[in-house]
């Protein structure tokens, strides 16, 4: 079994687990990648381990455990919660494991996960975030993944609270902070934490807040290097990705997606525009999503779990005047917005072509290099061939030679032995003599 540093000492008898289980949006990719950066750093000199060879292992043993992801199955997923396990319950001191996907767990998955984990002391975190800052990145976050409708439409659609419906059920599910912990509440109360996300946006209050539910030093990371993690649109930006969204109509497959739409064209194109107007809740909605969140403030309160952070940073503020709203793009910032992200993908392509040119003349040279040493070798592999053939048949030679030289002496003593048969006795004794020395010639 893997041990923890002798340095950081366990607290109680058993291991501990930390699972952070969402909710999306309220900062999980920021922690998620400030607990990857100093992976090594918070397992040598802290004794945290946040398992995983890769930085989709989490991702993948969390639809593991389910099975889907988005109700899609994933069988190519199959082993990835079991091999996590497996690397957890080989450490004896203090482990995380985040990621957001875990907030949609259905009870028999939780109850799996527990029970797999039953060599630990499992502690359960859900980060919990003002709601009136969190629907417009839910909704830009559906985007990113598919959804098509407007934020008026896709609103629409959460709230009818139609199961059926993929992206209302997984808005409930992993958002409702009451329906999470309702689910996940199978570990002691006391090993039940809510961690909420500063109103001020304050990455490092965020981390700290954290790590006083793991039970390590905030200053071991440097969080600066986790910024703009998963970077949110701008308006006119979130636009021309659903425009392209429409465009597409659900008809590409979800890989070459994922590869191309969301993470060149959203991540790598339009976020880096960085126009700064982020999509705010449009005023006639804050008052209901205000009384949504303040019963969820309510009832969490009640049920008295571990608070780290001040609850009342869930209740959503009066709207801000004159703030964009996420469908309130212009359209010439969004035709801007979509020349120059049309401009780079093809400044992109060209250079990707030109990348792609240069990989495949690199690689007819070495093929050529590959070829010219082949044919060497053939050479030298005759050469060698012609001279092992001129050893071999000398070496034959001399085996003939010397199996005729030993055949000899065998050949004067049968004479000898027939001749004394019949000579006189003076005969037979110089006979004899000359026997003796036959014998002494011959191999032995």
């Amino acid at each position: 079994m893997l041990e923890a540093p002798p340095d950081h000492p366990q607290t109680a008898d058993r291991p501990r687990v930390v699972l952070h289980v969402g909710s999306p949006k309220t900062g999980t990719t920021f922690l998620q990648r400030v607990l990857w950066d100093h992976r090594e750093l918070l397992r040598e000199e802290h004794g945290i381990l946040y398992p995983g060879a890769d930085y989709w292992d989490q991702f993948h043993a969390a639809v593991d455990l389910q099975g889907h992801f988005h109700g899609d199955p994933r069988p190519d997923l199959a082993g990835c919660w079991p091999a996590l396990v497996e690397e957890l319950r080989s450490w004896s001191g203090t482990a995380v494991v985040s990621h957001e996907v875990l907030a949609g767990a259905e009870p028999e998955d939780v109850r799996r996960a527990l029970r797999d984990l039953d060599h630990a002391e499992v502690h359960v975190v859900l980060t919990a975030r003002d709601l009136g800052r969190q629907l417009p990145s839910r909704w830009q976050e559906d985007v990113k993944h598919g959804a098509r409708d407007t934020f008026e439409q896709w609103w629409a659609r959460i709230l009818e609270r139609d199961e059926e419906d993929v992206w209302s059920r997984w808005f409930w599910r992993t958002t409702d902070p009451l329906d999470v912990l309702d689910r996940w509440g199978e570990v002691p109360l006391d090993r039940l934490h809510v961690v909420t996300v500063p109103r001020s946006g304050s990455p490092w209050l965020l981390w700290s807040r954290f790590c006083e539910v793991v039970g390590v030093d905030p200053h071991a990371a440097d969080v600066s290097r986790a910024l703009g993690s998963n970077s949110s649109l701008g308006v006119a930006e979130v636009e021309v990705y659903r425009r392209v969204n429409v465009a597409l109509r659900g008809e590409m497959a979800p890989l070459p997606y994922h590869q191309w739409v969301k993470d060149v064209l959203a991540q790598e194109v339009l976020a880096a525009r960085g126009s700064g107007e982020s999509p705010t809740l449009p005023a006639p909605l804050v008052p209901a999503v205000q009384a949504l969140a303040g019963g969820w403030v309510r009832e969490i309160d009640a049920r008295d779990v571990d608070v780290v952070g001040d609850l009342d940073e869930l209740l959503p503020e009066a709207a801000a005047e004159g703030g964009p709203t996420p469908d309130g793009a212009r359209e010439a910032d969004v035709a801007e917005a979509a020349v120059e992200a049309l401009a780079e993908v093809l400044e992109r392509q060209v250079l990707g072509a030109e990348a792609l040119e240069a990989e495949r003349s690199a690689h007819e040279e070495q093929l050529r290099e590959l070829h010219d040493a082949r044919s060497a070798s053939e050479d030298e592999a005759g050469r060698l061939r012609g001279e092992l053939e001129e050893a071999l048949e000398e070496a034959l030679a001399q085996r003939d030679a010397l199996a005729a030289e030993a055949a000899r002496p065998r050949g004067v003593h049968g004479l000898l032995v027939r001749v004394l048969r019949r000579a006189p006795e003076p005969v037979r004794r110089r006979l004899l003599r000359v026997r003796d020395a036959v014998r002494e010639r011959r191999p032995r």
